[in-house]
């Protein structure tokens, strides 16, 4: 039914099979209260549907993408409890957003098109965090912790105002449309990396008294003038800091710049 409002109450469960868990759509609500659940062995997937979760859901995948059909059908999933996703979060247009003020787990995510995923409780990531797109947003006011972040494309909205733990390689590679756009820290903020890879265009923005600490090596390839760190123009110091930083490439035509 169309525009159905769907409450999931205290203690209870609902278990769905695959073929019912990739069409929630239509507009429909569902309200999942806390202490109750919603399982699926295979993929959920959303359409014009929002999910409020105060519980605990499970899935396989977990894709809010349109179809084909409906190309600009997306999906708000509020998260307040547990959201486990054993394999991959895609988030793939402007429609496909996801608040977690809980606790979010999954293997891979990537962020496509004009996605949002904003996260202002835990979230833990064991594979890929990609961010892949000129127009999203990814803000993380909480702790995130990934076993690897590759961010391209430049979008002006990828924003580290807490805690981001990436246990191996911290990517970054802009392209060339990237201008003055970049990751951005807010002031106090950390990010811990195990590695660290820019290639041609690259800007890292940092708030004062933030931090960005590499335990392995930082390889700056520089195919631009002007590409690099920034640190804030007032109100105290930024430190980058790893335990080697090498050039990409031998000869490099152009210097890594390390501002402020």
């Amino acid at each position: 039914q169309k525009n159905a409002e769907i409450y999931l109450i205290e203690g209870a469960t609902l278990k769905l099979k695959e073929s019912d868990a990739k069409g929630l759509r239509d507009g429909c609500n569902f309200y999942i209260a806390k202490n109750a659940s919603l399982i699926t062995d295979g993929e959920l997937k959303t359409s014009s549907a929002n999910i409020y979760n105060h519980g605990t859901v499970s899935a396989k995948d977990f894709n809010p993408a349109s179809s084909n059909n409906h190309p600009n059908d997306g999906s708000l999933f509020y998260n307040k409890g547990t959201f486990n996703v054993t394999n991959h979060i895609g988030l793939g247009n402007a429609y496909c957003i996801i608040v977690n003020d809980g606790d979010l787990n999954a293997n891979t995510i990537t962020l496509q098109g004009g996605s949002k995923l904003q996260n202002n409780g835990t979230a833990t990531i064991n594979g890929q965090t990609r961010v892949d797109s000129n127009n999203l947003s990814w803000v993380n006011n909480g702790t995130y912790t990934t076993g690897s972040f590759t961010n391209y494309a430049g979008s002006p909205d990828v924003i580290n105002n807490c805690k981001l733990v990436v246990n191996g390689e911290f990517y970054i590679n802009l392209g060339d449309n990237a201008g003055t756009n970049g990751f951005k820290m807010d002031a106090g903020s950390s990010c811990i990396a195990g590695s660290y890879k820019a290639e041609s265009p690259h800007n890292i923005y940092m708030g004062a008294g933030s931090l960005f600490k590499v335990n392995g090596t930082a390889t700056m390839d520089a195919k631009k003038a002007d590409y690099g760190i920034y640190g804030p123009t007032s109100g105290g110091y930024a430190v980058f800091q790893a335990k080697d930083i090498v050039a990409g490439s031998a000869n490099q035509g152009y210097e890594v710049t390390y501002g402020g």
